[in-house]
């Protein structure tokens, strides 16, 4: 199977999937699993871990965010992704992708980088 067919695969189960369940207990400083998951419209159940919050942070997104190692929020977590009507769901992960879009704006992340290093 070549890396394309396996690209093309994972996109089918994205576009099949009502969200993703990102178990991480180890800081990560850019979830990309998450990121992906968000820009595929398929809500991330992703523990608050690393930059998940600073990812999610001020979206319907949050709300499925969980601390490390908590069986019972995850539960809870997918209940309530499993409670979402699809409409639900879809206007949650479309803000979410927006909100994406939005974070990592090319020309806003060229200005932060040149402040960064530039001063």
């Amino acid at each position: 199977m070549s890396d394309m067919q396996k690209y093309e695969q994972l996109v089918q189960l994205y576009q099949k999937a009502s969200g993703s369940l990102n178990m991480s207990v180890v800081e990560e400083p850019m979830p990309y699993a998450v990121v992906e998951s968000i820009l595929m419209r398929t809500i991330p159940i992703s523990s608050r871990v690393g930059g998940v919050l600073e990812i999610v942070k001020g979206t319907s997104l949050e709300q499925f965010a969980y601390s490390p190692a908590d069986v019972d929020a995850i539960v809870d977590r997918v209940d309530l992704l499993l409670s979402l009507s699809k409409e639900e769901n879809f206007e949650i992960a479309d803000k979410g992708r927006e909100h994406i879009l939005n974070l990592f704006e090319k020309e806003k992340t060229e200005k932060m980088l040149l402040k960064t290093f530039m001063g």
